[in-house]
């Protein structure tokens, strides 16, 4: 089942959002592992979404995921989320557990895609040595 999380800003002002927060990351979720990939899913509650967006400068590819619902935008959950190397080969696959994926990925071209409420969207990311790359899923 898809989850919604509605909150009164908009998405917009969520992603301005982040830059100087000096947050404690002692709300984040746990970090995973699945293969060589570390990555952490979360971001319900405003705590843990603080700490998830302070942490965005330390994974090389982060996601937040939306859904427009009349003028407003809101948070979506349980989203399935596939990411392949530029070989085709799936380096993750997971569901998410809230609005952000934060994913430390190697330097490499990654298609990304994801699926909510039966609509696929899907993303390109280039990531270099050292870069951030940020990929917005919204589904209309």
């Amino acid at each position: 089942m898809m989850k919604t999380i509605r909150f009164r800003r908009s998405l917009a002002a969520m992603l301005i959002f982040g830059a100087g927060l000096s947050v404690a990351y002692a709300d984040m979720p746990r970090v995973q592992q699945q293969g060589n990939i570390q990555f952490v899913t979360g971001g319900v509650g405003q705590d843990e979404s603080n700490s998830m967006q302070a942490a965005e400068k330390d994974y090389s590819l982060s996601m937040v995921f939306a859904q427009r619902v009349g003028s407003q935008n809101d948070y979506t959950a349980d989203v399935p989320v596939t990411i392949t190397d530029g070989k085709g080969t799936t380096v993750l696959q997971t569901t998410t557990n809230g609005p952000y994926l934060l994913v430390k990925l190697p330097p490499g071209t990654y298609k990304i895609t994801s699926t909510y409420n039966g609509k696929e969207l899907v993303r390109q990311a280039t990531i270099s040595q050292g870069s951030h790359v940020r990929a917005v899923f919204e589904w209309q």
